[in-house]
């Protein structure tokens, strides 16, 4: 899934990955700069991201408007729930 959804940007100027930890995240860029070398990916942003934190967010949405007027295209992975 994920080297079909960023081949879809190739050319994208920003691309954006919110996230809570940031360490994985610099981790799967990597992995994905690796996945479709020699494409034009456009600039690959790790932004911190904490959705149970409103301070987290008001910070990441102030970070990405310095550099973008909007969002052309939100994906949003949503970890799994177990119910036991």
């Amino acid at each position: 899934f994920r080297r079909v959804l960023f081949r879809s940007c190739v050319g994208c100027v920003w691309f954006f990955v919110a996230c809570r930890d940031v360490k994985k995240a610099e981790q799967a860029v990597t992995e994905i700069v690796a996945d479709v070398k020699g494409e034009n990916l456009g600039q690959l942003v790790v932004e911190e991201l904490d959705l149970a934190s409103f301070a987290s967010i008001k910070r990441c949405a102030k970070n990405i408007l310095q550099k973008e007027s909007h969002i052309h295209l939100l994906v949003n992975n949503a970890g799994q729930w177990a119910c036991v």
